[in-house]
């Protein structure tokens, strides 16, 4: 294909925009919550709308595969998400706010199956994984930095709500870019596996711990993207150099780069990190001047472990991948659809240090989930 890597391009800067699009409600978690004047227990609804809606898209995507075509469905996702977010810049009231998050969701949703579909599309064989791992490295590219950018520029006296015509700008010019390199019209795979026939592979390859650790994954994953900086605000003494987030994303994406050249077996790196990680994580809230070097040791350590359990799943069903990595990222949406709930309840009822503990725990769930998890014959 010659255009293939042009196309690579495209997909890597729609993981960018995903990136920053996950980041947003972190980024302005306290001017929403100032210009709302939520309390503890509304804080993560914003988020709980948000995933909701991405796992509507999960459930349409699951239901309608062998009837989507990946390529324009990939571009009307990327419209739909810059739309929504200039309407979140355009939304006065708290009611409307939230239904435009739903939206918004579900357009990310969207975006975060078929973007690996269609680079699995680009690159069959044995350069599949090598690409895979890029697009992930994307996504944290983008998540380390976007905090700094929007951070600088909210220092700087921008509107909170301005923010949001980046990105938007950013999806309505990939979507027009793609539209005009002819990228729609791209051959799309389409499997002829229906959701009863989805259904049965997922339970005769045995897939429930994998999706257990997927879902225990998105809870503290979630939980971090949306809180870790205002619990640096709220506990550090001192203003940190960088915002936490960005040290998490700069370790996550250090771990996707670097933990497939090491000499680690999948299986056992993905039911050992998850200790690992959340003890780093605990050292940082029990002593918040060592945030900074505990989330970034703790980014690297779970940065590599969802797709190494993606892979771990796909290779249950070779022929039904799209099967597989949709059951597993069902189950990631609804992690992070409860997670900050939970964390706001928790802070409600206690403090946020105890809220954030949760991550530590689900970390260490996850891989508890994988150790459960056995190798079984591949499916054809």
């Amino acid at each position: 294909m010659k255009r293939r890597p042009a196309y690579t391009v495209f997909l890597l800067l729609s993981m960018t925009l995903l990136s920053t699009l996950f980041a947003l409600q972190g980024i302005l978690l306290s001017s929403i919550i100032n210009e709302y004047g939520l309390t503890a227990s509304d804080q993560g609804v914003p988020n709980l709308a948000a995933f909701a809606g991405g796992i509507a898209a999960l459930l349409v995507t699951f239901v309608f595969s062998h009837r989507i075509p990946k390529w324009p469905a990939l571009i009307v996702s990327l419209a739909l998400c810059g739309l929504a977010v200039l309407c979140l810049r355009l939304s006065e009231g708290w009611a409307l706010f939230i239904a435009v998050w739903c939206v918004l969701g579900f357009g990310m949703g969207l975006m975060d199956t078929l973007l690996s579909a269609c680079m699995a599309q680009l690159y069959p064989g044995r350069l599949q994984a090598r690409m895979m791992c890029f697009l992930h490295t994307a996504f944290g590219i983008a998540s380390a930095g976007t905090p700094v950018l929007f951070g600088e520029l909210l220092k700087n006296g921008m509107p909170w709500k301005a923010v949001y015509l980046f990105p938007a700008g950013f999806a309505v010019a990939l979507a027009v870019a793609a539209l005009a390199a002819g990228v729609h019209r791209l051959d799309s795979e389409k499997t002829q596996v229906r959701a009863a026939a989805s259904l049965t592979a997922v339970r005769d390859a045995k897939l429930w711990f994998l999706m257990a650790g997927a879902c225990f994954h998105g809870v503290f994953l979630s939980g971090l993207n949306t809180w870790i900086n205002r619990f640096s605000e709220v506990y550090c003494l001192s203003e940190p150099v960088l915002p936490p987030m960005t040290f998490m994303f700069a370790g996550l994406m250090c771990s996707r780069v670097l933990i497939p050249f090491l000499p680690l077996k999948t299986d056992r790196y993905v039911q050992y990190a998850g200790f690992c990680a959340g003890a780093a994580l605990f050292g940082g809230i029990l002593i918040p001047s060592i945030l900074s070097p505990c989330i970034l040791v703790s980014g690297f350590l779970f940065g590599a472990m969802l797709p190494c359990m993606l892979s771990l799943a796909c290779e249950r069903i070779p022929s039904q991948t799209l099967t597989c990595t949709t059951a597993l990222m069902l189950s990631l949406y609804i992690g992070q659809s409860v997670s900050s709930p939970i964390i706001g309840a928790l802070e409600a009822a206690f403090s946020l240090r105890s809220a954030m503990a949760l991550c530590c725990v689900c970390m260490a769930l996850t891989s508890v989930a994988c150790l459960m998890d056995r190798p079984r014959r591949k499916q054809r």
